[in-house]
């Protein structure tokens, strides 16, 4: 019994300090014997004899973006950061880590890359891919950051997102698009943020009252044709001031309940419904 506990707790602490192999994340770490290859991975012979065969195929060919190019496609079908580092290019390899990054959802790969910008965005396409809000904690750029928290609360409906979003116009404004209340846009204290952030939620929430507080002519149109659109009524178009916005809100609501026409044709045959934009 204490023998079986004894190489329990040794178990536990070999695998508490040792960092596991991943194979692809062109860091050479765990139990691996070279970059991504030996122990679990594949042999590192088996793999640098495919890999650097290819490479230096690609750095026969002419011109430094076409081999950045073709060194990046075999990166990408093997799924190896460390492949990037071989390009020419230290942008090209810094876009190149991001992309397996993106693609293997791995924030480590990030780590990386050497320009600030490229490493921040990396973060935020790695976060949005695993819905997860804390990764874009991590992001140096604050306007970036504000852009990661904004884009995975407004895609996963996250309140906590939206709320660790520095800047005033774009928090309210993702508050109110996952709540649905123009309350948070009211908290606005200047008109043309005020207005945007009325015309966004108006895109996806139409409201023909909510468009007449808008004082941008030109959101409040697009607001507008937006609600007449959506709720097949030519009244509304009757409200864009533009000469051709209004026109074109005419011939989208037509279309649209040409649309609705055809539907009900089909579900219902001869007898489908008839269907009339409110005129």
């Amino acid at each position: 019994m204490r023998f079986a506990l004894t190489l329990l707790i040794l178990a536990f602490f070999v695998s508490g300090c040792t960092e596991q192999s991943s194979c692809n994340d062109g860091i050479k770490n765990g139990y691996e014997s070279g970059i991504d290859c030996g122990g679990p991975c594949i042999p590192c012979s088996e793999k640098y004899d495919v890999s650097v065969s290819f490479i230096e195929k690609c750095r026969q060919l002419s011109g430094q973006q076409t081999r950045d190019k073709c060194i990046w496609d075999i990166a990408e079908k093997e799924q190896d950061a460390g492949i990037c580092n071989e390009m020419e290019g230290k942008l090209w390899a810094d876009q190149c880590i991001r992309s397996i990054a993106k693609n293997t959802k791995q924030t480590k790969l990030c780590q990386n890359i050497a320009d600030t910008l490229e490493k921040d965005q990396c973060m935020q396409d790695v976060a949005i891919e695993l819905k997860n809000h804390t990764i874009c904690d991590e992001i140096e750029s604050i306007s970036q950051k504000d852009s990661c928290y904004y884009r995975i609360g407004f895609d996963t409906k996250l309140l906590a997102s939206c709320e660790k979003i520095g800047a005033n116009s774009s928090k309210y404004r993702c508050l109110a698009l996952v709540t649905g209340d123009d309350k948070y846009c009211d908290k606005l204290d200047d008109q043309k943020p005020r207005d945007y952030c009325y015309k966004r939620l108006g895109d996806v929430k139409p409201d023909i009252f909510l468009c007449r507080t808008i004082n941008d002519l030109q959101l409040a149109d697009e607001c507008t044709m937006n609600a007449a659109v959506k709720f097949v009524n030519k009244k509304f178009c009757d409200e864009v001031k533009d000469k051709a916005l209004n026109q074109e809100c005419f011939v989208e609501v037509q279309k649209t309940a040409e649309l609705l026409q055809k539907m009900a044709n089909d579900i219902g045959g001869k007898d489908g419904i008839d269907i009339q934009p409110n005129v």
